[in-house]
């Protein structure tokens, strides 16, 4: 591996150093989902439709299973299913892959770290909203109402002694 991922992150990175260093507040990515890009929750919609009475691929060593028939206790059918995960094959490859991370330098697995949040936040409505239908909510509306308290006037933040911890 190269530290091809540590570079297009270094920007971030150096900012969540300055943040950690002065011990301020910072986030990488909005909280708001009325922030991001409206072809985002568009996007998520649709893999969320997708995998919809289907099942779930994920790239894992042996046979599996499949688990599931997921459904919402608000009435939809989710009908998701999942592979049940072969321990006597998962396992042996959990170690190997170990041991390649641990020969990594610090800036190629800092870089693969901060791709791995940045992909995960790509796809930040299509991972909240099977979860929001699990909990009875219509789309992402608590992240809505969460990012509404946090700019209100009656909401404080933690105490400023905090930062002394």
């Amino acid at each position: 591996m190269s530290s091809e991922l540590f570079d297009r992150h270094r920007a971030m990175l150096e900012l969540v150093l300055r943040a950690l260093a002065t011990r301020d507040a910072f986030s990488a990515y909005a909280a708001n989902p009325a922030d991001y890009n409206e072809i985002l929750a568009a996007e998520g919609r649709t893999a969320f439709a997708n995998y919809c009475n289907s099942y779930f691929y994920l790239d894992q060593p042996g046979p599996a299973e499949r688990t599931g028939e997921e459904s919402s206790p608000y009435g939809l059918t989710m009908g998701i299913q999942y592979p049940k995960a072969n321990l006597n094959a998962v396992l042996p490859a959990a170690s190997r892959a170990k041991d390649a991370w641990s020969r990594e330098s610090p800036d190629v697995r800092a870089g693969v770290c901060m791709e791995i949040l940045h992909q995960l936040n790509t796809r930040s409505f299509e991972i909240a909203l099977p979860r929001c239908i699990r909990q009875g909510r219509r789309s992402t509306s608590h992240f809505v109402t969460a990012a509404r308290m946090h700019r209100s006037a009656a909401w404080k933040p933690w105490p400023s002694a905090t930062r002394n911890l």
